[in-house]
């Protein structure tokens, strides 16, 4: 799906944290992190997945225009 300036999602703001300009209100859980095996590189869509307190999803990252 390609989002533009016309046909936008806010997704960011809500996995982002506000230090980042978002709301971290939808979180990776620690269930979810465990899931992933050694090599998958969809793990590189989770930031801080190191530390459950502070990780975030990190698939869009455009939380001023939402045009990711």
């Amino acid at each position: 799906m390609n989002y533009s300036i016309d046909d936008q999602n806010g997704l960011a703001f809500y996995f982002y944290p506000s230090c980042l300009g978002g709301r971290r209100e939808v979180v990776p859980s620690s269930n979810l992190l465990d899931t992933f095996v050694d090599g998958d590189s969809r793990i590189n869509l989770i930031a801080n997945a190191d530390d459950i307190s502070s990780t975030y999803i990190a698939k869009y990252n455009d939380v001023s225009t939402e045009t990711d």
